[in-house]
């Protein structure tokens, strides 16, 4: 098949014009203009040096889990390519850990295994909930798209540790009994700060005022300051990615 330079016009017309199209929607707000953005989406969090012992002193390092937030942002566009936005959002944030298990072997006088018993641990997670206020920068570096960095002032609100425990024995024949399986569910409230610090960094963007958030959030302080004991500091470890609208005043 053949394409003349006609047609290579026309393909190249074409490919303006939506170029041109996309980018007339893509467009960031005028300097001088106030805007509410309400936003929702999925987090997913960690907890650093939140490490659970089981028996044995066996440790047992936390995983992300997802979690929600959503709230709402007020945003001045004080230059053509900056603007500062000011929000109060409701966080999920915690960690989870891997199913586990511990055991203790009893042998005989042949030194052969007599019973086995052991005690499973299974939806063991961590879970906070937070008011935070992030107060970030945006630059636009092109058509809609801006680069972002701040600070998150986090107020915790509530914390638990819950998890789900079932006692088994396993006699010389191999039979295995289980226990009525016990649920764990500790109040971590009075441990929790009054206040947390986190560095939001991330990207946007936006088109015909749907904004697709993305960000990081690096936890400065520690969030368990009232438990007196000698440990690492516990830090929230954040990827939020949320949709958000904007209402031009």
């Amino acid at each position: 098949m053949t394409i003349n330079r006609n047609h290579i016009k026309r393909i190249f017309l074409a490919l303006s014009l939506l170029a041109f199209t996309v980018a007339s929607y893509a467009q960031h707000p005028a300097a001088g203009t106030f805007s509410v953005i309400p936003r929702l989406g999925v987090s997913l969090s960690s907890l650093s040096s939140m490490t659970i012992f089981t028996s044995g002193e066996e440790a047992h390092s936390p995983h992300f889990k997802p979690g929600v937030v959503a709230g709402v942002d007020f945003d001045y566009q004080f230059m053509p390519n900056l603007s500062v936005m000011v929000g109060v959002r409701y966080s999920q944030q915690g960690c989870k850990y891997d199913n586990t298990k511990t055991e203790t072997t009893t042998l005989g006088s042949n030194h052969q295994v007599v019973s086995i018993t052991g005690s499973g641990y299974s939806d063991w997670k961590t879970q906070l909930h937070l008011l935070t206020v992030p107060i970030i920068l945006n630059g636009y570096i092109g058509p809609g798209f801006a680069i972002k960095t701040g600070v998150e002032i986090g107020f915790p609100l509530s914390g638990r540790t819950k998890y789900t425990e079932t006692s088994y024995t396993t006699n010389d024949k191999g039979v295995t009994v289980y226990t009525k399986p016990e649920y764990f569910d500790c109040d971590l409230k009075p441990t929790l700060s009054n206040v947390s610090v986190a560095i939001p960094v991330g990207v946007s963007y936006e088109f015909s005022n749907v904004i697709i958030d993305a960000r990081y959030n690096f936890g400065l302080t520690d969030l368990q300051s009232k438990l007196n004991v000698v440990r690492d500091k516990v830090r929230s470890n954040v990827f939020e990615f949320t949709a958000a609208y904007r209402f031009k005043l």
